[in-house]
């Protein structure tokens, strides 16, 4: 899961940052007043939780520190290939640990069977994310050139962003642009790494450079907000019609009788 690191161990302390789903982290200290919080060194210094106040996972030991841990994933497509990796391997490690007369005993089936599922789920929570913001994400035939400032770029390699800054690299000449981008899912705080220029202000992480050629298609704020509505107004009557269906169940329930409840 997403966790945020706050600069204190009081879940009210100022928020420093947050770490996507697949950061690896180093823990420093446990909490003396709270069992779920704990002190981090890398890759920020600050304090996060191990677990939700519901009890879910939110970091989890890396079992072999000196092996290949995959790298944290940046956006929604590179999350679900990230998760179907990880439960592609956790299902040839079952089927060895069942088949590899060596290397039975040697790893728990029941956690594994239990962590698979886990996966499957984390992995259809994921697809169906990308799918639903692939529908909110429909771009509007504007043609690639120069953008106007707070423009939404959709770019290669899913990178989904806000104009920020657009110009030249002064030692090549390339044209490039500056966009803020979600928290953590970029690489820089709009320092152009090559020539070591702020060209604009974002927070650590959440800026990306590209080039212009990378642009696939652009949505303007407008289109956004005329989106945003469009989908608010879905989810209103989405609730709209939930809510009926509770009341008819509680209803039936209450009056000891069967209903049907038809697909729409």
């Amino acid at each position: 899961m997403n966790t945020i690191v706050r600069a204190g161990e009081e879940l009210d302390s100022e928020r420093l940052r947050i770490l996507p789903m697949g950061s690896r982290v180093c823990v420093v200290e446990a909490a003396k007043n709270n069992g779920r919080r704990v002190r981090i060194k890398s890759p920020i210094q600050g304090w996060c939780s191990m677990s939700s106040s519901n009890g879910d996972t939110i970091l989890a030991p890396i079992e072999d520190p000196n092996g290949d841990v995959p790298p944290t994933p940046k956006n929604i497509s590179a999350k679900v290939n990230a998760l179907q990796e990880r439960r592609d391997q956790q299902k040839k490690l079952l089927e060895k640990s069942k088949n590899d007369d060596a290397f039975k005993g040697k790893v728990n089936a029941e956690k594994l069977q239990q962590d698979i599922k886990h996966l499957e789920k984390r992995v259809q929570e994921a697809e169906l994310q990308q799918k639903e913001r692939s529908k909110v994400f429909v771009s509007d035939d504007q043609a690639k050139g120069d953008h106007n400032m707070n423009d939404i770029l959709i770019c290669a390699n899913s990178i989904i962003g806000v104009v920020k800054w657009q110009g030249k690299n002064p030692n090549t000449g390339e044209s490039l642009i500056g966009l803020e981008v979600q928290a953590g899912a970029g690489d820089c705080d709009g320092t152009h790494s090559a020539t070591n220029t702020r060209f604009f202000k974002v927070e650590a992480a959440s800026g990306q450079y590209v080039k212009s050629e990378d642009v696939k298609s652009t949505l303007t704020t407008i289109s956004v907000l005329s989106k945003l509505e469009n989908t608010i107004n879905e989810l209103s009557v989405t609730r709209k019609k939930y809510f009926d269906l509770v009341s008819r169940v509680e209803a039936a329930n209450d009056a000891g009788a069967n209903i049907q409840i038809d697909e729409n």
